[in-house]
């Protein structure tokens, strides 16, 4: 069979976790797909690693001669395959089995959706669970509402539709918020989507790049420009006048978020008590609020009380279950099975 997938894997200085990335591409229960491996001028062993696995155990092929940031290399790589899918994954991380299996499903059945991510747990540098990676919103709606604060969707989780990457422009090196800025092209667009189950290990560390970031402060101005760059399109507003909600110093946070609320409810109706009632809505609002704004705070907190919680059993590997909690900062012991 033909491979549909391919695996997107710049790659500078993995190891020693490449082999367990690799070792997850290849125990995928979908098996139409190649691995795209890109070398950024490794120097710790990584490239001899890629050789001994690709294209020997698995199909693909290892691009070593052309290293480049992790923006540029990532739009050569679109560029370079040549399936209708690319999935995205750093060298770092480990998919679960049924990853691909879930993801194109959910792209061959819906043409309208770009791309589609995955709720993740965070690992360590051991490969054991310490920390909760609060659950994604899965919805589109849920997903650009999110955009005010952040990326919506893990970036080594997505799936993307290539043809819709290529007609946003591709992959641009906006270091280090390449995928947020993806993200917000293809939303003007098409839909996006995150499915409501784990089906990858985020590895945190402090040599990967967006911990780097942030250890680094290097983050938030990036991330503040790309978002004024996309949201006049996005919410049909100035983009300066949302500013101050994503630098959470909105005088107050509620009338700011109901704005928003509003603004995407007029470009696209599904009611205007559905949207401030839903997860996402709470619980951005809550994050974006600073402490002294204590009448929004108050707010969210009463609307809390007609949101019916959920806390997802999402099952992990060998039996085990870990609870995603809907709020950053809220954490349960984990629950073995």
């Amino acid at each position: 069979m033909s491979a549909r997938v391919t695996w997107l894997l710049p790659v500078r200085n993995g190891m020693p976790y490449l082999p367990e990335t690799l070792a997850s591409i290849e125990a995928q229960t979908y098996r139409q797909w190649e691995v795209l491996a890109w070398d950024n001028g490794s120097t710790d062993g990584t490239l001899e690693e890629l050789q001994r696995w690709i294209p020997g155990r698995l199909p693909g092929r290892v691009v070593r001669d052309r290293p480049m940031g992790l923006g540029a290399s990532l739009a050569a790589m679109v560029e370079e395959a040549r399936t209708e899918y690319c999935a995205r994954i750093d060298a770092d991380d480990v998919n679960l089995p049924r990853r691909l299996e879930r993801q194109v499903a959910a792209l061959d059945a819906n043409p309208r959706l770009a791309v589609v991510g995955s709720q993740v747990v965070n690992i360590d540098e051991n490969g054991e669970i310490r920390w909760f990676q609060w659950r994604r919103p899965v919805t589109h709606e849920d997903l650009v509402l999110f955009f005010v604060r952040g990326s919506p969707i893990p970036h080594p989780s997505a799936l993307l539709r290539r043809e819709a990457v290529l007609g946003v422009g591709n992959y641009r090196d906006v270091k280090p918020v390449e995928d947020y800025d993806l993200w917000m092209r293809l939303a003007k667009r098409y839909e996006l989507g995150v499915l409501d189950e784990v089906l990858l290990r985020y590895r945190i560390h402090d040599q990967s790049v967006s911990q780097s970031a942030k250890a680094a402060g290097t983050l938030q101005a990036p991330t503040l420009a790309c978002f004024l760059e996309h949201a006049g399109d996005l919410f049909g507003c100035r983009p300066e006048s949302l500013r101050s909600l994503h630098l959470r110093r909105h005088k107050c946070t509620f009338l700011g978020w109901l704005r928003v609320a509003w603004l995407l409810e007029r470009r696209r109706r599904i009611g205007l008590l559905r949207r401030i009632r839903s997860e996402t809505f709470i619980a951005s609002g809550r994050f974006l609020t600073p402490d002294w704004d204590l009448f929004s705070r108050a707010l969210f907190h009463l609307l809390r009380k007609v949101q019916v919680q959920i806390y997802p059993r999402l099952e992990l590997a060998e039996g085990r279950v870990v609870c995603l909690m809907p709020r950053p900062g809220e954490y349960q012991p984990l629950e073995v099975g």
